[in-house]
């Protein structure tokens, strides 16, 4: 008999393993969701988070009491587990119809319930194993400890298999379905392997009865505590997310990684508490001890922050060559000092609660109900404390120490309160807390991308947004402006990148009738927007920037933008352009996107879905610009991408922008007249851009023909299964610009969408001499500068015309200089 029920029990712990690792899967899905439908928002990580934990709140208490009544709580079990697989498969199709829920509040209240319900059935699960483990011989405390235990680990390998296996082998759609046959399977393998379970009421379990006695604490004590903890925590989570943005690439990883950390945290602290204070009598003095260390953590956390671009993440990074250990072991390191002893905390907080409330409360699965209903009700609240109030006034570093001071001032009411010996805890208790409270009042401390911190640069501008660190540098040697959003390079004052912005803003003027209305998706620094403003035809520019308080550092770069924010055709809105356009019926003459590089958060601005979106709010004589950086992309990928557009768009042409390229796609054939692109040019007058139609017209590399036999072999990307959010980390070896410049290279074919040229051999002098600049670039990103310059004395020999040619061979010089 004690045989098969430890066999019994071992069978459990499994299925709620396993079972664990499903509801996480959920949740890291669910957050991929609301980032493609609502945008990559800390805002969808607050929803998923807060709905998440209310339906886990909820869940718990009211499927906890009833199960405090069932008689086969195995039977329960099962149905609970069916249950959850067929909920949440229901949810996935709920949460796709989110692109045609209009106005952006409608939006989250739909999405807070879909969550929601997909978490209500989980929550449940909890205190109902914890019953079945009751039933099998275990303590109150075994029970507790044995649950959470199994299923914060496998929740915590179910986060990290979702964000950085399954979603992207399997997608959004095949990792629901595969999760929700797993839960069936599950309540099938319950009602197979657990055979005659005791039946019989808590109270008449001799564990329960024979509990030692220990001091108790009172009730609404333990519940402060639990809600505090909550709240923090899952504060606490949210700015780590959004701390944790300046420092890992890609928001998909992010959410995956933190979750996780924390749920193994969380893991952690309950075994903690099993070996070392299971049978401590003082659970009051446990409590506020460990609620006091708890808020100190926060402080530790602060600090390695501040400091980790030069104490961690740049040593790391000149210490490795493999790019996967460069991209992940930093943040991995990083959560591990500064999340895990924060949430191993919580998770001993939580088990202790439990174990004190059991001396108040003989009903075990009612008692665990109760406790993780306020712990998870805090956690609920937590999350929009944190996205709406403490980020936008607080910043995240005063934020951070917001929650220790919370943490802290709990514990020491605690201690004053309830803390029945007098002793020197309770007087330091209250002295550290004034003292974190005296913190919040010193100057602002810059959390710096770890990139700004390589050179030597000077701050120009800082400011923390909702979604965003946006810092301006100047280089002290060359004077040289670089904007940073988190850790991407939005746009600096560099040739390179000037000039692919201006081509980005002049092409659809030069090679198509003038738009009147713009939309452009990604304001940066203005210098896309000012060059569209420059040509008097457009009569309004409606321009969609997530982190809309860049305008304010564009005042830096008046010199190149010419001070487009007081521009009164110029209206920017705060929002993430997918889904601006997802609630907008209006048409536009020209949509030109500018986003940060598609692997760093920006792949949802690289799908099919949203160039599909471009193209129906496109005016029939519209034009879609697109901007698409050639480095930090496979060949494969960056082929990807102009496959993709091109599924879109039949009509789709590559021009060249020095290191960049920008994809134009139009509803109707694109057909240039040499003769009226010439005039056009004339009347550029933009001194960051040479003129010259011929020279201009050269940068037309790839039409439809040779994208065909480019890309052949490369895939669409689609949201589901999206390889640019899931990227390979050989994506950032630095040969890849060289291997994508190449393969161009290879495809560049005379081209019959230009006509009318006047002086064809002209023209054929300015081809090759781009070309030849294009193989002098390849050698300088491989490390060859003398080869670089040796290929621009070349192309200067073969079309002494190109003045752009003569303006490199001088900045090579002056960089040489320096």
């Amino acid at each position: 008999m004690g045989s098969d029920r430890k066999d019994q029990r071992i069978i459990l712990t499994l299925v709620l393993f396993m079972a664990g690792v499903s509801f996480l899967v959920y949740e890291v899905v669910w957050d991929r969701m609301l980032s493609l439908y609502l945008g990559i928002t800390v805002y969808a990580s607050t929803i998923v988070v807060s709905a998440y934990m209310a339906g886990l709140a909820l869940g718990a208490y009211f499927i906890g009491k009833a199960a405090g009544k069932v008689t086969n709580a195995r039977t329960f079990l099962a149905g609970l587990l069916f249950s959850i697989g067929i909920i949440n498969a229901g949810v996935y199709y709920l949460l796709e119809l989110l692109p045609v829920i209009p106005g952006l509040w409608q939006s989250y209240a739909f999405s807070l319930t879909a969550v929601f319900i997909s978490a209500f059935a989980i929550g449940g699960v909890m205190p109902v194993v914890s019953r079945i483990y009751l039933s099998l011989g275990n303590s109150s405390s075994q029970s507790v400890g044995n649950t959470f235990a199994a299923d914060t680990v496998g929740s915590a390998t179910g986060g990290i298999i979702a964000g950085f296996f399954l979603l992207g082998s399997a997608g959004m759609r095949g990792s629901v379905f595969l999760m929700s046959a797993f839960n069936l399977i599950l309540s099938i393998l319950i009602l197979i392997t657990l055979n005659n379970i005791p039946e019989s009421e808590e109270e008449n379990n001799p564990a329960v009865k024979n509990r030692i006695e220990a001091d108790r604490f009172p009730v609404k004590a333990i519940f402060l505590i639990t809600f505090v903890t909550g709240l923090t925590g899952l504060s606490a989570q949210i700015l780590w997310m959004r701390i944790f943005r300046i420092y890992l690439t890609n928001t998909s990883y992010t959410f995956s990684l933190i979750v996780s950390v924390v749920i193994f945290g969380y893991f952690i602290g309950s075994i903690i508490f099993k070996r070392y204070f299971g049978k401590e009598r003082d659970s009051g003095k446990v409590l506020t001890v460990s609620l006091f260390i708890y808020g100190s953590v926060f402080i530790w956390g602060v600090m390695i922050f501040i400091n980790a671009p030069g104490l961690i993440i740049i040593p790391l990074h000149e210490a490795l060559s493999d790019p996967a250990f460069r991209i992940m072991i930093p943040p991995v390191l990083l959560s591990l000092i500064t999340v895990l002893p924060q949430s191993v905390l919580s998770g001993f907080i939580f088990t202790s609660s439990v174990e004190a409330y059991k001396n108040s409360a003989r009903n075990i699965s009612e008692g665990f109900g109760s406790v993780y209903f306020y712990n998870t009700a805090g956690a609920f609240i937590g999350p929009f404390i944190a996205a709406f109030v403490l980020i936008p006034y607080a910043g995240v570093v005063r934020a951070l120490l917001i929650v220790s001071l919370l943490s802290a001032l709990t514990a020491a009411y605690m201690a004053v309160r309830y803390n029945k010996r007098k002793s020197a805890f309770k007087f330091i208790s209250v002295i550290v807390s004034a003292a974190i409270a005296a913190a919040l009042f010193i100057p602002q401390i810059k959390v710096m991308p770890p990139s700004f911190s390589q050179t030597e640069r000077d701050i120009l501008f800082y400011k923390e947004t909702v979604e965003a660190t946006l810092v301006v540098g100047q280089d002290r040697n060359t004077g040289l402006k670089y904007t940073y959003f988190n850790n991407n390079s939005v746009i600096g004052s560099s040739y390179d990148g000037i000039k692919a912005v201006k081509l980005l803003g002049h092409l659809p003027f030069l090679t198509a009738e003038p738009p009147e209305n713009v939309l452009i998706v990604g304001f940066g620094i203005g210098v896309t927007t000012s060059t569209v403003l420059m040509h008097p035809e457009v009569r309004k520019v409606t321009c969609v920037e997530l982190a809309e308080e860049l305008k304010e550092a564009a005042v830096l770069y008046s010199d190149i933008n010419n001070n487009v924010v007081n521009d009164p055709r110029l209206t920017i809105i705060g929002n993430d352009g997918r889904h601006f356009l997802q609630n907008s019926e209006d048409r536009y003459d020209l949509i030109s996107s500018d986003p940060t590089h598609p692997v760093l958060g920006s792949g949802n601005l690289y799908s099919r879905e949203y160039f599909q979106l471009c193209y129906d709010h496109l005016s029939e004589d519209g034009m879609v610009t697109q901007y698409l950086p050639m480095h930090k992309l496979l060949f494969k990928d960056y082929a990807g991408i102009i496959k993709t557009f091109n599924s879109v768009f039949d009509n789709t042409t590559v021009w060249l922008g020095h290191t960049h390229t920008i994809i134009v796609g139009t509803k109707k054939p694109l057909s240039i007249d040499f003769a009226d692109f010439s005039k056009k040019a004339s009347q550029i007058n933009d001194i960051y851009l040479y003129n010259d139609p011929y020279s201009l017209a050269s940068f037309l590399i790839l039409d439809s023909k040779s994208i065909e036999k480019m890309t052949e072999g490369s895939e669409i990307c689609y949201d589901d299964r999206s390889y640019l959010d899931f990227f390979k980390f050989d994506s950032f070896l630095p040969e890849n610009w060289s291997i994508n410049a190449q393969k161009i290279l290879e495809h560049i074919e005379p081209s019959d969408i230009i006509f009318n040229i006047d002086d064809t051999l002209k023209f054929e002098r300015f081809r090759t001499s781009t070309k030849l600049v294009l193989q002098g670039l390849i050698r300088s990103m491989l490390g060859d500068k003398q080869g670089y310059m040796n290929k621009l004395y070349e192309a200067n020999k073969a079309n002494p015309e190109n003045q752009e040619i003569v303006f490199l061979i001088r900045l090579e010089g002056m960089n040489k200089g320096n």
